[in-house]
């Protein structure tokens, strides 16, 4: 359980924490990927930063692994960009078309209210309006 820093200071009144389920399956692959000897999951940042340096570091972090999807994308010649933010997408939007109720995929996503997933949401069903448009024509 966390609390997401990007939501840490904009949310005063309404911190709610984001759960993930520590399965065997995850446990197994942060065992393989991350630094035991790290609080931090991945190792890739350190305890006592200040606020700046954190924020720089995980700016930094973010830049080389969407880099690193980048090159991943190239090398299977995908059509698509691979970015976090699409990850992030990717879930939602297969949540969503699995018609996981818009309360848990709120609640998965860490928004305070289910208005603002709507919103995320709605900027996400292109495909669909394909899909509807598709019937006409």
């Amino acid at each position: 359980m966390f609390t997401s820093k990007k939501t840490e200071n904009s949310r005063k009144n309404n911190k709610k924490p984001i759960i993930v389920p520590y399965t065997e399956k995850l446990k197994d692959s942060l065992t393989r990927i991350g630094d035991k000897n790290s609080p931090f999951l991945l190792g890739l940042l350190n305890e006592g930063y200040d606020e700046c340096f954190f924020k720089n570091r995980n700016h930094k972090i973010k830049q080389q692994i969407n880099r690193n999807l980048k090159d991943i994308k190239e090398k299977l010649n995908l059509s698509r960009p691979l970015r976090l933010g699409t990850a992030r997408d990717c879930y939602s939007s297969t949540l969503r078309r699995n018609k996981v109720p818009i309360d848990d995929i709120s609640q998965m996503l860490g928004h305070s209210n289910v208005v603002i997933t709507e919103h995320y949401l709605d900027g996400l069903d292109s495909e669909n309006t394909f899909g509807i448009n598709e019937t006409i024509l």
